[in-house]
């Protein structure tokens, strides 16, 4: 079990080090919770979890699909070019402003993306190619 992936599981805006510290004492024991300053979101002291409950959320973690890997956008761009469907995105993008913000801040993309594989559809583009894994 990955103890700092079960908090941040239990309590996602929890900060290592900030909030809480694991340590491992190298004595067969393995490592625990050796800093616990977690507060919920009222601002009051969230119970520091017990073996069983990191364990629990542990678990879950395990049972859940990682998420797709964000592709790199100079990736996609190129996708989009060989696929003769560049001019196409770019001009869907502009006919939104925020759209194209979005677009133009970001250096990923996300293949899971709604808006992402609406305009991949829109201009006719095989979505399966050009979010393909790398």
């Amino acid at each position: 079990m990955d103890i700092t992936q079960a908090i941040n599981h239990l309590y996602p805006d929890a900060e290592f080090w900030d909030d809480f510290e694991v340590s491992d004492d190298a004595n067969g024991n393995g490592p625990y919770i050796s800093v616990w300053n977690v507060k919920n979101s009222d601002g009051t002291d969230a119970p520091k979890p017990s073996v069983a409950e990191l364990q629990a959320a542990w678990d879950v973690l395990q049972a859940t699909p990682a998420p797709a890997a964000r592709l790199p956008k100079i990736l996609v761009i190129d996708r989009l070019e060989t696929a003769g469907k560049f001019t196409a995105a770019l001009a869907a993008l502009q006919a939104n402003a925020l759209t194209y913000e979005r677009w133009s801040a970001s250096s990923s993309v996300d293949p899971l993306n709604p808006e992402v594989i609406a305009l991949l559809d829109a201009i006719g583009a095989d979505k399966t190619v050009i979010l393909a894994p790398e």
